[in-house]
Parts: structure tokens; sequence; C-alpha cells
């Protein structure tokens, strides 16, 4: 099963642990997530955020490395695989290509970390428009899907 926590247009900085003035966003995931491992096996983490941190690719990858071990700390498994994504690559307002360069290299900042393209996907509307169509939403839910597999069952 698939735990969705998913916050449309959220910065990083609502993810935080403990961020009760941004919504809580984190702590709402965890409570989600151990609920569920009530019934079964967490598996991985699936993160699919950054146009709202576009800007600032720099600073983003030591936001991602403090979150994801604060929920491997959380959710008791120090070795849980995070796959991430590309946002979309097509943006007019050029931010997303630097941002996407850092997030191909989170595999190597975050051990277990595995990252999935946007490359080849198309926009909902227009160039202007971060969403996916629905059928490249489908060949990037395939990817995650993909890399999960990888992570999940062929671990070293």
């Amino acid at each position: 099963g698939l735990i969705v926590n998913a916050r449309g247009g959220s910065s990083i900085r609502s993810w935080v642990k403990n961020a009760k003035q941004s919504g809580g966003y984190y702590d709402e995931a965890v409570r989600r997530t151990k609920e569920a491992m009530k019934y079964g096996t967490l598996k991985a983490i699936i993160w699919h955020q950054g146009e709202a941190d576009s800007r600032n690719p720099e600073a983003y990858m030591a936001k991602l490395q403090k979150l994801v071990a604060d929920l491997r700390e959380d959710l008791g498994d120090t070795k849980l695989p995070v796959i991430v994504g590309e946002i979309a690559e097509w943006r007019v307002n050029g931010t997303s290509d630097a941002f996407n360069k850092m997030l191909r290299t989170v595999p190597r900042h975050i051990p277990y970390s595995y990252c999935v393209s946007s490359r080849e996907l198309v926009p909902l509307i227009n160039e202007n428009d971060p969403h996916f169509s629905a059928d490249s939403q489908i060949i990037l839910g395939r990817r995650y899907a993909e890399a999960a597999y990888k992570a999940c069952y062929f671990k070293e």
C-alpha cells in the first residue's frame, strides 16, 4: 500500500521535524506511517517535491539530508530507501535544470537513495505549468516503481 501525505506547493521548510507553524507535515507523515506499519512493513519513501525550492538548489541538499535522517530515525530504519524524483524539466523560468542536476546527486550524498528522471515527460497545460500530463504521470509512476523494486528487493 501507499501512505500518501502529499501537500502541493509546499517548501521543504514545511516538512522539517516539529514544524507546527507550517502545518506539521512531517509529524503527520510520521504519524500516518506508524499507524500503517501496524498492518505492514515500510519498504521505502518516495519524495517528489522541489518546485517551491527550485530557485535555491544549493541549500536544498542539506535540508533533504536532515529530513531523511530524521525520517529514518523516527521510523526505525537507518537504511530505509528513499527515492527522489526530478521536477518538470521544461519550466521556462529556468530553475528546473540546476535543481534537477542537484537531485541527480542525491544518491552520492544520501545512502540508500535513488533518483528518478523527468526527462521526456510533458506538461499538463503548457511550459509554465509545473504539473505532468496524465500520460507523463503514468511514466513517472513506472520509474518510481522500478526504483522502488530495485531498492527493496536488490539491496546491497
